[in-house]
């Protein structure tokens, strides 16, 4: 059974807790769309967002906010420990595999059948991935790096993941910089372009996802992270053979965002 696990930022650093919501429930509406009911959703929060929309496999934990985060050091460590914290409840439900998931991103509603067809399979990073802005026609292709720029891009077998009581006591209870963490959590749980190495170098036989698995969203003023498309397409002066290979790249990697795809990833619009 694959775990979907969501941390939730706090109304207390949201520029918009409306807006948290909203792109909160397009993502927790695009991972309950799994076509096999074998699944679980697990968020990890300090308030509930303002939604409607239920579920039976959704479960809320609700913990206090210890300190309001203000550095971006300070709010991914906040994410960690709610990764943490979810990571072993699904644990303690038998979950086979873990997914963790940001939440503001959408999913392939194929995920948990795949996972259902593998179960012992270590798990798979997502190489190629979507990358959408909010409120676009057209959504673009990474072929080669997206677990790299993407949170929401690596399923693991849970037996890969030490959430023992003696493991968690070695995190210090806040950080100022990312070098106070000891270097394995940092790498396995802190930040996720470091997941799928660190994991294939303790052993585990790590596979790039066979399809596009998820959908990185931009273009929202709720990231924690600053990456913007730009970005993730910078270039320095390129040659006439790197324009004519970054117009084939626009004209083939960036598709029509069509309704079949839409539908797959619960994929919708939503007003700022």
């Amino acid at each position: 059974m694959l775990c979907f696990v969501v941390p939730l930022k706090s109304s207390q650093v949201s520029q918009s807790w409306p807006t948290v919501s909203r792109l909160f429930e397009r993502t927790v509406k695009s991972l309950c769309r799994q076509t096999n009911p074998n699944f679980r959703v697990i968020v990890v929060c300090n308030e509930k967002p303002e939604i409607k929309f239920q579920h039976p496999n959704l479960e809320y934990i609700q913990i206090p906010l210890p300190q309001v985060p203000t550095t971006i050091v300070e709010r991914r460590f906040d994410k960690m420990q709610k990764f943490l914290i979810g990571i072993r409840r699904a644990k303690e439900m038998g979950c086979s595999h873990i997914m963790l998931t940001d939440s503001d991103d959408c999913v392939s509603q194929s995920l948990a059948e795949f996972v259902v067809n593998n179960p012992q399979a270590d798990g798979y990073f997502f190489k190629q991935g979507y990358i959408y802005k909010n409120n676009q026609k057209r959504i673009q292709i990474e072929k080669k790096r997206f677990h790299l720029y993407c949170g929401t891009s690596h399923i693991i077998k849970s037996d890969w993941y030490d959430v023992s009581d003696e493991n968690l006591a070695r995190i210090p209870k806040s950080i100022s910089a990312e070098r106070e963490l000891p270097r394995d959590i940092r790498n396995l749980y802190y930040c996720h372009c470091y997941f799928a190495d660190v994991f294939k170098s303790q052993g585990a036989n790590l596979q790039p996802l066979p399809f596009l698995g998820s959908v990185y969203i931009l273009g929202n003023s709720e990231n924690t992270s600053t990456l913007d498309l730009k970005r993730i397409q910078s270039h320095k002066k390129l040659s006439l053979r790197g324009r004519l290979s970054k117009l084939r790249s626009y004209l083939f990697y960036r598709p029509r965002l069509t309704p079949e795809l839409r539908d797959e990833f619960g994929l919708y619009d939503i007003k700022s």
